[in-house]
């Protein structure tokens, strides 16, 4: 079955971090987009034919092998490949055949995939598995495209039961015309036997951080702005708050609060009784969210931090003086 031919031509350190993880989410999905055209719904370019071809492959005449259904491939179901041949010469490629093997081998990195999608000649390239499919092709006329479709049984196929389980398989499609190889292309299918491939577990976590400053605590104003709407430390924990996030807490923050007493602005009182409500896992960064990986190369045996707090403790701003307690640097 074949078609038609066709004729074609100031910002914190957290700040950072959140824009380097939408970078990081975007560069993993863009790497799985490209696996899965690679191995599922595009082919690689032509590859050079066979080892003892008779005749070399024609320059100009290119192969792409397409699976249908998104590349995806489950138990029972018959494999559907459109074999694109492109005919970039001057000259029309004769009616032949198309020769369809596969590779049962689960290529199961991404290295794997590229190896296979690789255009060079190698003597992985060579092994291209049992063929499963053959169909005949008509004439291809010069800077046409013709594509034509093959359909193997689910049983030819075989995979149920193959070794590796869940993953890409090669597809190497082969176009004979006029008694000489004129191409070979490659793609693949995904295999998926029904068991959801085991997952990566990951952790995220999220710290929660202002912009340094030179004094041991944070004033009542800069509180006052980082915890209004809208402020920094609003906007860090509503991201994290009753999400999977680990959540690391500069301890500067928390007993800048707790030393202001009856001083400290309502709106990061407030954050502070949301943060000690909020779900999620947390742990303390070092003080003033200070480089631990400097720290530790500078051969310091402790993270730095204040030792002594209570001299920044206002007695009048406490309703009960001279029972104030030192600042805790934990909600």
């Amino acid at each position: 079955m074949h078609a038609a031919p066709r004729h074609d031509a100031g910002p914190t350190r957290t700040d950072r971090a959140l824009r380097s993880i939408r970078l990081s989410a975007r560069r993993t999905i863009s790497t799985l987009v490209c696996v899965t055209v690679a191995a599922g719904t595009l082919a690689a370019g032509t590859v050079a034919g066979p080892s003892t071809p008779a005749h070399a492959a024609t320059d100009g005449v290119t192969l792409t092998v397409t699976p249908a259904a998104e590349g995806i491939l489950t138990p029972g179901e018959d494999l559907a490949v459109t074999v694109s041949v492109v005919n970039a010469t001057d000259a029309a490629v004769p009616a032949g055949r198309i020769d369809l093997d596969l590779n049962r081998t689960v290529l199961d990195t991404r290295a794997k995939v590229d190896g296979w999608l690789d255009t060079a000649s190698t003597d992985q390239n060579t092994r291209t598995g049992p063929r499963i499919g053959r169909t005949d092709t008509p004439e291809v006329p010069a800077g046409g495209t013709v594509d034509v479709g093959i359909t193997v049984p689910s049983a030819t196929v075989a995979l149920q039961g193959s070794r590796g389980g869940f993953g890409p398989r090669g597809l190497t499609a082969e176009l004979e015309a006029g008694g000489a190889d004129v191409a070979t292309g490659r793609g693949a299918v995904v295999w998926s036997p029904g068991a959801d491939p085991t997952p990566t577990p990951v952790a995220a976590v999220m710290p929660l951080t202002v912009p340094p400053s030179a004094s041991d605590f944070i004033d009542a104003e800069a509180l006052a702005t980082y915890t209004a709407t809208g402020g920094t430390l609003t906007r860090q924990l509503d991201a994290v708050s009753g999400r999977p996030v680990a959540v690391g807490i500069d301890p500067r923050i928390i007993a800048s609060i707790r030393i202001l007493g009856a001083d400290a602005p309502a709106s990061a009182v407030e954050w502070l009784q949301r943060l000690r409500e909020m779900p999620n896992e947390t742990f303390a960064l070092a003080w003033a969210d200070a480089d631990v990986a400097v720290q530790a190369q500078a051969g310091a045996a402790t993270l730095l931090a204040p030792t002594d707090t209570t001299y920044a403790v206002q007695a009048s701003r406490f309703a009960a003086p001279g029972s104030t307690p030192a600042p805790s640097s934990t909600p």
